[in-house]
């Protein structure tokens, strides 16, 4: 794929708004079938709604947002990432914004797999009066927290069963 990282972005929005339907792992399964290596398709699939989700939730309400991501190692540990140190978050945002403008249904369907519009939804009176919401660290699977360098530190979490 000899595209841009903003050209990827931007197929990977198009691919979630003409396939609303695609759970996460049809498309991942889809950006692959379109060449995206697999460790890249995994990461647009959770940054790009993000990203799109975090516009979405600015214009309705006043949120609060994390600035880093947990990313759930294979041993049970989690490993926190700045979102700075993730490009896709920085080049979707860019996306998000001009689509909001120039073609908002597109811009809704994107947005509206976000996991975080979700739980705002939930939270708060939507389409009522702007709420402040302050969200906690989003954890990401599916992603080897190696990507970002081995200089990353777990944080292992408790789990009670």
């Amino acid at each position: 794929m000899k595209e841009t990282l903003k050209q990827q972005v931007e197929h990977t929005a198009s691919r979630m708004a003409g396939h609303p339907h695609l759970d996460d792992e049809g498309l991942v399964d889809l950006l692959i079938n379109d060449g995206f290596p697999d460790l890249l398709a995994a990461r647009m699939n959770a940054f790009v709604p993000h990203a799109f989700g975090r516009i979405l939730i600015h214009m309705k309400h006043s949120p609060s947002f994390a600035s880093t991501f947990l990313l759930e190692g294979c041993h049970g540990h989690r490993v926190q990432v700045q979102f700075s140190r993730e490009p896709i978050m920085d080049r979707a945002t860019d996306v998000a914004r001009n689509w909001m403008s120039t073609d908002e249904s597109r811009f809704l369907l994107v947005a509206n797999r976000s996991a975080e519009v979700d739980a705002a939804r939930q939270v708060c009176d939507w389409d009522g009066r702007p709420a402040s919401i302050e969200f906690c660290e989003p954890v990401i699977a599916g992603i080897d927290p190696c990507e970002y360098g081995p200089q990353l530190r777990a944080r292992y979490s408790w789990r009670f069963w």
